[in-house]
């Protein structure tokens, strides 16, 4: 499954994007950058200006007084350093160790069950994020875009996705699917078009999240092997996610215009018990009821083993 997300998803994704003349391999990048940025889960740190901004001449001093537009998914900020990197990779190959241990130690009720898959899948594709980045950021100096930034501290499913939420796989969609919607054009010119309008940006959004339920979907069905086990339910999951942000969007603006604050306290534990309350009913029974989420956790578990009895061996314990 991980080589069908990195090759069959990003990958693809990738170079369809540069036949546009959009993402991340058209950045600036010599060869050796270019075959890293191809082959692997990461995101360059851009130094273009964001183009729905760039199209109507927003600068940085005057976005703070216009409104507000969406992110171009932080893809001008840097991830870390190579030791914060690498830092993060270790933490997070700790904690999918803890996670693996739960689950093949002890008998958990589903929800318990289910926020530990989470926990998991986060630690995993972080694995698989930050290794790779941390050797581009020291062997060829690339720059890195952040691809997780602590979603257990999301305030609302936007920011949950936009800002926190696996950003390589988000720039991927907004590259190919999201700013084409929103440019009203396939290949990307230096020509500007304005500022889209709301209903396009949503409509961008919903597309988005739908080619990402196809996406997911063509996944489980590879991991499972076969169609039948296909229901459906990653498809559901995310392409309920477009709706689900136009409805946030729209409380957000009755609250800006009535001056109502959420304090955080009481926005990322209600944020995280929908997020968590849908995944229950769509994201994690397809991968349960297949019998892939028990295969992926004895993998693990074999994995973390062997590496246990080759470090005994290796300090003579």
């Amino acid at each position: 499954m991980a080589i069908c997300f990195l090759l069959a998803w990003l990958g693809t994704f990738k170079v369809l994007g540069l036949c546009t003349n959009r993402g991340s391999l058209c950045e600036r990048l010599d060869c050796l950058q270019f075959l890293a940025v191809l082959w692997m889960p990461i995101t360059p740190q851009s130094i273009q200006q964001n183009p729905l901004t760039a199209a109507v001449g927003i600068t940085r001093k005057k976005i703070n007084h216009m409104p507000r537009i969406p992110s171009n998914a932080r893809i001008s900020e840097e991830a870390g350093t190579y030791w914060q990197l690498l830092s993060g990779f270790i933490a997070k190959a700790v904690t999918l160790g803890i996670v693996v241990y739960l689950l093949t130690t002890f008998s958990l009720p589903r929800q318990m069950v289910e926020i530990l898959y989470a926990v998991g899948l986060y630690a995993f594709l972080g694995l698989l994020m930050d290794g790779p980045a941390s050797l581009a950021s020291s062997l060829i100096g690339l720059k890195i875009a952040p691809h997780f930034d602590k979603p257990f501290l999301s305030s609302s499913v936007t920011d949950f996705w936009s800002r926190r939420w696996n950003l390589t796989a988000g720039n991927a969609l907004r590259f190919l699917v999201y700013d084409p919607i929103t440019e009203r054009r396939l290949v990307k010119t230096s020509k500007g078009t304005g500022m889209p309008s709301r209903g396009r940006r949503r409509l961008g959004v919903a597309a988005s999240f739908i080619v990402s339920g196809i996406v997911h979907e063509i996944i489980l069905w590879y991991g499972i092997g076969y169609v039948a086990g296909v229901s459906g339910g990653w498809f559901i999951f995310f392409s309920i996610q477009g709706p689900l942000l136009a409805v946030e969007s729209e409380l957000k603006r009755w609250a800006r215009r009535n001056k109502v604050e959420v304090p955080r306290w009481i926005a990322i534990p209600v944020t995280l018990t929908l997020l968590i309350t849908l995944g229950d009913f769509f994201f994690f029974k397809p991968p349960m009821e297949a019998g892939l989420a028990d295969t992926v956790v004895e993998s693990l578990m074999h994995t973390y083993g062997a590496m246990w009895t080759s470090a005994r061996h290796l300090l003579g314990i």
